[in-house]
């Protein structure tokens, strides 16, 4: 199926204009394979019939976005990421005993990775001292990472990295197993608040110390990229850390001097100070 730049954009700005939602932000590429898919998934045979569906159905429109905006996450991806997180955060205790660490997972998807970080937490002790949002636009996504159940056919490999970042630990402990689904420990999530959040249209929520947003803003265009890692910086503590994903490691980050690489191996970037 072909369909124009101009035809994506054209429904993009229908959509914002009518339900608040803007995908005239997203990489046009990307945005394209996702529409084509959801086009074959309703047996769809041209953009026309889409754009009847989409502006005349408004529960469509959840569908339609939650589609467009899934997410790629897993239980301790990249485990050398999860090394590194658990010496920052024991050595920030360790000079900030009596302090709080406040965590944004900006673009959660389904939530693995916040109940990565929970069992980190949960290692360390300090599960009571860290108070993090988990954000996303899928209302999909965040059911799912309420619930905290997944699919058994990825459980192996997310043993397997667990077992990479801490040989001696047991990640069975932290779940349920059954025939076609693993649930996570519920309470790894104590410390986390669910919101359902748009980082290119809500405003942000507040200061924190370290912002996750890992292979979120490849979907997005240059000026939209800009945009995110600017309030990015807005809201980060003095030498707060924002870590990204693979693909986001292309993203011209140098753009005011705003970040520096403390890790380029992990991709953990540290706020630079204000200019002023």
């Amino acid at each position: 199926m072909e369909l124009s730049d101009e035809e994506i954009h054209s429904l993009s700005v229908a959509i914002q204009k009518r339900y608040g939602v803007d995908f005239t932000c997203y990489e046009m590429k990307s945005l394209k394979r996702r529409i084509i898919r959801i086009m074959n998934i309703n047996k769809m045979g041209s953009l026309f019939e889409l754009w009847q569906k989409v502006l005349n159905d408004a529960s469509f429109v959840e569908e339609f976005t939650n589609n467009i905006s899934v997410g790629l996450t897993s239980m301790f991806r990249d485990p050398e990421l999860w090394k590194f997180l658990k010496n920052y955060i024991y050595d920030y205790f360790e000079k900030k005993n009596n302090s709080q660490l406040k965590v944004w997972h900006a673009g959660c998807s389904t939530g693995e990775e916040v109940f990565s970080l929970g069992i980190v937490l949960r290692e360390l002790g300090v599960q009571q001292k860290v108070k993090a949002l988990a954000s996303d636009m899928n209302s999909d996504s965040l059911k799912t990472a309420r619930e905290g159940c997944y699919q058994i056919g990825h459980y192996e490999d997310y043993k397997s990295n667990y077992k990479v970042y801490n040989n001696f630990g047991n990640f069975d402990k932290y779940c349920q197993v059954s025939d076609n689904r693993y649930c996570m420990d519920k309470s790894l999530l104590d410390h986390v608040e669910l919101l359902e959040h748009n980082l290119i249209t809500e405003e942000y929520p507040g200061k924190h110390d370290i912002i996750f947003c890992r292979n979120v803003m490849i979907y997005f265009d240059t000026a939209s990229k800009l945009k995110i890692l600017t309030k990015f910086h807005e809201m980060l503590n003095p030498n707060g850390l924002l870590i990204i994903g693979f693909f986001d490691s292309f993203i011209p980050f140098s753009k005011g001097n705003l970040f520096t690489y403390l890790d380029t191996d992990v991709r953990v970037l540290q706020k630079n100070p204000e200019i002023v």
